[in-house]
């Protein structure tokens, strides 16, 4: 009588693996080379060029800061709230970074922090943005708020 050999359970574990490593062989000889991406670089003794843009860059100038105020935040005595717009007027879409700060009535800083009112958002050319913005100043010692342009982005 002829005695049958039992397979083990690893032998199966190797052999699914070869079958897989042989697979992955074998696929990768049929994909075709990436393609070569063309891009734009320049070596290190190259002097790069400037792109040529179809937009102006936008100025500080180019924002006016509209009704602005202040408000105490209502429950919180040592918050504040800036309120107001700001519009662009100039002829490119941007982003504008805005500055405000509060004084008390002998002209110290009482806190000061720039912000984006429209985050990463572009403010049309003509368009406004409203401005609410909280500053850490306990609204009985403020006098007077002030609100600037510090700087524009397109994003």
């Amino acid at each position: 009588m002829a005695t049958k050999k039992k397979t083990t359970w690893w032998t199966w574990i190797l052999a699914a693996i070869l079958v897989l490593v042989l697979f992955s062989v074998l696929n990768r000889e049929k994909e075709e080379p990436n393609p070569t991406i063309s891009t734009n670089v320049t070596s290190s003794t190259e002097a790069p060029k400037a792109e040529p843009h179809s937009y102006s860059q936008p100025r500080t100038s180019n924002f006016v800061v509209l009704d602005s105020y202040w408000k105490a935040v209502p429950g919180i005595p040592t918050s504040i709230w800036v309120m107001g717009e700001v519009k662009n007027t100039g002829s490119v879409a941007a982003g504008v970074e805005l500055e405000a700060t509060a004084y008390d009535k002998d002209g110290r800083v009482l806190d000061s922090t720039s912000f984006w009112p429209a985050s990463v958002r572009n403010i049309a050319a003509g368009d406004t943005c409203p401005i609410k913005f909280g500053l850490d100043a306990n609204s009985s010692d403020v006098s007077r708020v002030q609100l600037r342009v510090v700087s524009t982005t397109v994003w």
